[in-house]
């Protein structure tokens, strides 16, 4: 979580498991200093939990353009 809170990110994608853990820490600091991110999963949506669900989605596997097309919407 040190990662998050000290380094700048414009945008993340994050997998909703990380090393067998919920993704689920990571995405509730991102939320906290509004970082716009993207969960990717091999999962449908509606199995994510807290900060996770809801959260822009794209499912496994993803086209390139699917990604470019979330990542734009990031933009203000």
């Amino acid at each position: 979580m040190t990662d998050v809170a000290e380094t700048v990110f414009d945008a993340v994608i994050l997998d909703a498991n990380l090393r067998r853990q919920s993704a689920e820490p990571v995405a509730a600091a991102l939320k906290a200093q509004g970082i716009p991110f993207v969960v990717v999963s091999g999962y449908d949506a509606n199995q994510l939990e807290g900060s996770l669900s809801g959260a822009p989605f794209l499912s496994k596997p993803f086209s390139v353009d699917d990604l470019l097309t979330m990542i734009e919407g990031f933009q203000r």
